[in-house]
């Protein structure tokens, strides 16, 4: 005999943690601009990863988090004095 298996279950808390990438052109252009945005946007709790490609020739700033708000990420960028447009697929 067979020992019973039991399904596996994901706890709760698991289950709402949906991942989403947010990518947004910028108009940043320097090293400490990235910095300033990495630590203001690090602050939320629901944004796991924020960094910029000042290589790109969009400057674009991704953000991996769970469900960031595009609208509040362009809020937070414009305080910096930057700004910032989310781009589409």
């Amino acid at each position: 005999m067979h020992p019973e298996v039991k399904p596996l279950s994901i706890p709760e808390t698991d289950k709402d943690r949906i991942m989403e990438v947010l990518i947004f052109k910028t108009n940043a252009s320097k090293q400490s601009e990235v910095s300033s945005l990495q630590n203001l946007l690090s602050r939320f709790a629901h944004i796991i990863e924020v960094s910029v490609d000042l290589e790109d020739c969009d400057k674009v700033l991704r953000i991996v988090g769970n469900n960031p708000s595009p609208t509040q990420i362009q809020l937070l960028v414009s305080s910096l004095g930057l700004t910032c447009s989310e781009m589409k697929d």
